[in-house]
């Protein structure tokens, strides 16, 4: 589980205020708000990625935490020299998972995707595509996924519903594409007014 509490975040003007989330294990967490309501702002709060806040993000102490999470951001670095198989086996050799090469290239049939092709000649959805496959196969704990959907055809987007319909992590997912958000969620998060709702249900 991640605790989350935020009494105050600024940059030059606040952002998030009295936010108070418990995220438990093995849920759907579906993020939504505004362009500028701080969606990403949260993300990189709980990642770590920004420390400058008033509060505190706290993991469960039977999991590794941070070091046990696979994040996609919105705009993404990929290291374009290598292929996605490379890329595959160098994320799986450093985070010392078992390295599968029939899950791999059964995911990578299934979303169309050549693993021998170098990432640099990779579209930006199929960038994305890559990513979710290898991210999926390292099997962690955490999932954050900062607009998942973006660059996806609709194919994508639904053969993503299945894989995440069967994966035991827990997930925090951003889109702007709400009908994805609700028929994928256990729970919604809604930020709105500088705080965080809890939505469970139909949106």
């Amino acid at each position: 589980m991640i605790n989350v509490q935020i009494q105050e975040k600024r940059y030059n003007h606040l952002v998030l205020k009295n936010v108070d989330l418990n995220i438990k294990n093995n849920n759907i967490y579906g993020l939504i708000g505004l362009n500028g309501s701080g969606k990403t702002t949260l993300i990189n709060l709980i990642l770590g990625l920004d420390r400058d806040f008033e509060g505190t993000v706290s993991f469960t102490e039977n999991s590794h935490g941070i070091d046990d999470c696979f994040y996609i951001p919105s705009d993404f670095f990929l290291p374009n020299y290598l292929t996605g198989q490379e890329y595959f086996v160098y994320l799986h050799t450093l985070k010392e998972k078992d390295i599968n090469f029939d899950h791999f290239n059964k995911l990578c049939e299934l979303f169309f995707i050549d693993p021998n092709k170098l990432i640099e000649h990779y579209s930006y959805g199929m960038k994305k595509k890559i990513q979710f496959i290898v991210g999926i196969l390292l099997d962690c704990i955490y999932y954050i996924f900062d607009e998942l959907t973006s660059g996806l055809d609709i194919e994508a987007i639904l053969l993503i519903e299945k894989i995440l319909e069967q994966h035991q992590s827990t997930f925090i997912i951003s889109s702007h594409e709400i009908d994805f958000i609700e028929r994928i969620s256990d729970e919604v998060l809604l930020i709105d007014n500088l705080q965080v709702q809890s939505i469970r249900g139909n949106l």
